[in-house]
Formats: structure tokens, C-alpha cells, sequence
């Protein structure tokens, strides 16, 4: 899932002319981590709120350059990428480039995130079950495998965790017997660490996001 369908395009970045005051006023405005800085046309970085704050008002970003942090997303970029940079760079927002380093807008958290809600792995009715197994037995086609075997049908299947000797592995599927799937895992050698259906299985999915909402919410 790319993000080019979630870019805020009207958003104006700031220059290396503009002033600590005019910086803070668009990150207010939006409510942003950071701002991104532009040098002419070309990307310089972004600077945070935090830093901006400890400098004069009447200064001019230039007298920043030391302290901008370089990071943004390309047109190529896909959610998961936006994801991965707000949690790397403690941000809320992105900049966005196309392939020559034009500036097409930024990606903000909240997009991001309701474009993850709505999807399957999150949105649909389902049962979930998450399963151990020794890193050496590990298969994602044998965990699809099991679950398929039983009827079922898979929204989203992901690692969860990863350790030196144990992987576990979380499915989200829509089945009509959840014991079957369990037992056919158990069959298998797996270990069950979680198993969810019906409310117990919703209020989690929404406890869950509710958590990452939270945690992303620089």
C-alpha cells in the first residue's frame, strides 16, 4: 500500500530564510514534531519543535543547519514505510519527495493510521491466534497451510516476535471452528500463546491499536 493517496499536498515547508517564529507558527498550527526545511528547491531536513523552542524568535533557520535531521519518504514509499520513519525518528510527519527529490507534501500520523484501520488485518470480524515454533521449524507457507486446511479464510498473517531460537507468529482468519485450527497447529508442534474469538477478539484488536495510536503519537 503506497502513500501517495494519503500526501497532504497544500502544505508550504519553510526555508532557511524564515524565522524561528514563522517555523513555530506552522508547526502549531498543525501540530507537528517537526518541520521541513527546504534550501531553495532542494531538501535540507526537518528540524523539531523541541530544538526550535530553545531559539530566538527573530532567527533565521539558517543559523539551524547544524541540528536539521534528514529523513523523508518517497512517492514509492509505502504505509508501513511511514510507520517505520514516525516510530526511527520520533515524528509525526514526514516529507514527501518524488524520484528526482521534488517536494510533493508531507504525510502526517493521523492518515497513516486510519488508512491501517480500515485495513482487514484491523477491521474485520475475526478470529485470532498466535503460535510459537523453534526459528529451525519456522514456515510461513505451513502456518498459512494449517489455517487454509480448515476452511478458513486468512485477513492478515505477521510475525510478532522474534528471538534468537523462537519465532511467534500471529493470523487473523475467519473460520467456522476455531478449535479445529488450534488443534491443527498443536498437531503440528505448535506452541498456542494467544487465541481469541468474538469480543474477547475485537476488544483486543481495538486495545491493541488503541496502543499503537498511543505510542506513535509524538
Amino acid at each position: 500500500m503506497l502513500i501517495t493517496d494519503i500526501i497532504s499536498r497544500d502544505f508550504v515547508p519553510a526555508n532557511m530564510k524564515s524565522t524561528v517564529e514563522k517555523a513555530l507558527q506552522t508547526i502549531d498550527g498543525y501540530r507537528l514534531s517537526h518541520i521541513p526545511v527546504f534550501e531553495g528547491l532542494s531538501f535540507i531536513g526537518n528540524l523539531t519543535e523541541v530544538h526550535l523552542n530553545s531559539r530566538p524568535m527573530e532567527e533565521k533557520l539558517i543559523e539551524s543547519r547544524p541540528f536539521l535531521d534528514y529523513f523523508f519518504l518517497t512517492e514509492n514509499s509505502s504505509i508501513f514505510d511511514a510507520v517505520n520513519g514516525f516510530y526511527t525518528h520520533d515524528a509525526n510527519v514526514i516529507p514527501v519527495l518524488d524520484n528526482s527529490e521534488k517536494y510533493l507534501g508531507i504525510v502526517v500520523i493521523e492518515d497513516v493510521m486510519s488508512r491501517l484501520s480500515s485495513l482487514p488485518l484491523l477491521s474485520e470480524p475475526a478470529a485470532m491466534v498466535t503460535v510459537k515454533i523453534p526459528v529451525k521449524q519456522y514456515s510461513m507457507s505451513e502456518v498459512t497451510k494449517i489455517v487454509e486446511s480448515n476452511n478458513a479464510r486468512i485477513f492478515g498473517v505477521f510475525i510478532s516476535d522474534f528471538q534468537e531460537d523462537m519465532v511467534e507468529i500471529t493470523v487473523k482468519f475467519n473460520a467456522e471452528s476455531l478449535t479445529s485450527v488450534i488443534e491443527t497447529f498443536e498437531r503440528f508442534g505448535y506452541l498456542i500463546k494467544h487465541k481469541f474469538f468474538d469480543d474477547d477478539r475485537q476488544d483486543l484488536f481495538n486495545e491493541r491499536f488503541n496502543q499503537l495510536m498511543k505510542f506513535l503519537d509524538v
